[in-house]
């Protein structure tokens, strides 16, 4: 798309360079090379379409009762809960129209089947029903989307469930091959299983840089539950840091690289957590900062 005679990334793009991938087999960052004229126009946008190498996106994670109206002000990609392990249907459409009102992308955030643990208990699930129940969530959540006009952005694993793809081979299958039928892109970790799993399924991956809570000295993410209450310093400082460096300070005081820093990546934030506005302003501060630095450079 050409605006004022340049170049700019948007949505249709976005949906071209996805639809390029499943019929190539390119890897995400291939299709992001273009000329420098639109990619700086790409940094304008701030992220309302896809995460290049020159952006970060904030990601908000919708699930329990938050700030969603303050929030979604402030993100570029939304997470939806559907319904298994938080979620019903009115909520989520009311969050669909919510994000559609302030021009954020919505993706699917399918977890298990576990609303009094809110999807952050562990189970035992075939692959095959693994399969169902992604396609099951997914396929709510898209209708709904498709409903307003909106087209499904991408599926990101909730909870336990996101922990348990990296724990066994089977799993993760399963859910690659339910997201392989979307067509579209996962959010998940920047593992070694996890990117030959998804060149093998065909699934692009974009990996996630987490704020809000702990990685340990093997840069893995600690659950929630154990890792300590972020604040607004401590998230625009590591979303700096990782930006300049590739590195995060773990859970143990030592500093892990994580080795996406120079590709495609989403910031992400969790609503449910306390003072989740004030983090995702602290990371939106951040990411506006690194935009300007990169800017003055060119």
């Amino acid at each position: 798309m050409n605006v004022g005679g340049r170049p700019r990334y948007n949505i249709d793009d976005y949906r071209e360079d996805v639809q390029r991938l499943y019929e190539t087999g390119e890897s995400y960052d291939s299709i992001i090379q273009g000329d420098a004229a639109l990619m700086k126009d790409a940094i304008v946008l701030v992220n309302k379409f896809v995460p290049t190498k020159a952006k970060r996106a904030v990601e908000l994670k919708n699930c329990r009762a938050g700030p969603d109206e303050e929030l979604m002000q402030l993100v570029d990609v939304a997470n939806v809960a559907c319904g298994y392990h938080a979620g019903d249907p009115s909520t989520m459409m009311k969050t669909i129209r919510l994000a559609k009102q302030h021009g954020v992308r919505v993706g699917a955030h399918p977890g298990l089947p576990d609303l009094l643990g809110f999807g952050r208990r562990q189970m035992a699930i075939s692959p095959e029903d693994m399969y169902s129940m992604v396609i099951y969530q997914v396929g709510a959540l898209g209708a709904m989307l498709a409903a307003e006009g909106m087209q499904l952005n991408h599926v990101k694993p909730h909870g336990e469930l996101y922990f348990y793809v990296q724990r066994d081979a089977e799993i993760l299958d399963a859910v690659l091959r339910a997201v392989r039928v979307f067509r579209v892109p996962i959010y998940g970790p920047w593992t070694r299983a996890m990117t030959q799993a998804c060149e093998r399924v065909g699934v692009p991956l974009i990996p996630e840089l987490y704020v809000d809570i702990d990685y340990d000295a093997d840069g893995r993410l600690v659950p929630v539950a154990k890792s300590a209450p972020a604040t607004p310093d401590s998230i625009r400082r590591r979303v700096l840091d990782f930006a300049a460096k590739d590195e995060v300070t773990c859970s143990a005081g030592s500093v892990v690289n994580l080795g996406f820093a120079s590709k495609s990546f989403s910031i992400c934030i969790h609503s449910d957590l306390s003072g989740a506005l004030n983090n995702a302003t602290a990371a939106r501060d951040a990411v506006e900062q690194i935009k300007k630095a990169e800017e003055a450079r060119e």
